[in-house]
């Protein structure tokens, strides 16, 4: 196991194409809650301008489920979160709460106001050596031509793991993701 390992999360490959998966769970080392993956070609043609077509670098682009909010966290190891892509989906002057946490206490805030625009976030220094990390946001205006909804959309997510990278047999990343299209968000404990 290699210590300190940069990892960037950009999710290509969790969303069969055209289409999108409910919950991503297990992926590279973090478990996901209320986060899908979706092809940004189920949006293009919904709104030109939106979130997912902004802040995804590939094919693929991670959100949160609407009402803005999602956690990911590592059981195994510590990390530390560098930088990361997102927008908001649908609208424009969404104020978004990023809280990272080391065995359940608080490390770190950091509040931005999001648009239907690519924004690179690179976070502080409350963002070392975590375990968790909670996204909430606040109802921005929606903007023109948009389906509107408290959604966020990521890519490239940048974390340097404090050793090495948590392994699972349930990584969804290595499996066809098309099997788990159906699954709904309800059906976990968040």
């Amino acid at each position: 196991m290699t210590s300190h390992v940069s990892e960037i999360f950009d999710f290509e490959g969790a969303a069969p194409a055209k289409g999108y998966i409910n919950v991503l769970g297990f992926y590279h080392g973090l478990t996901f809650d209320n986060v899908g993956v979706a092809d940004k070609a189920l949006f293009k043609n919904q709104s030109p301008n939106n979130g997912y077509m902004k802040a995804g670098a590939g094919h693929d682009v991670a959100f949160t489920y609407d009402g803005g909010g999602g956690l990911f966290h590592s059981s195994g190891e510590s990390f530390t979160l560098k930088v990361g892509t997102f927008a908001s989906a649908w609208e424009n002057g969404e104020v978004v709460t990023f809280s990272a946490y080391k065995n359940g206490a608080l490390t770190g805030t950091q509040v931005v106001t999001l648009n239907q625009a690519k924004s690179v976030i690179h976070f502080n220094a409350g963002f070392q050596h975590i375990d968790q990390v909670t996204l909430s946001a606040i109802d921005g205006v929606q903007a023109p031509n948009s389906l509107g909804g408290k959604q966020l959309a990521m890519d490239t997510v940048r974390v340097v793991w404090d050793g090495g990278i948590p392994a699972s047999g349930a990584d969804l990343y290595h499996h066809d993701a098309s099997a788990y299209h159906a699954v709904h968000a309800g059906d976990f404990l968040l």
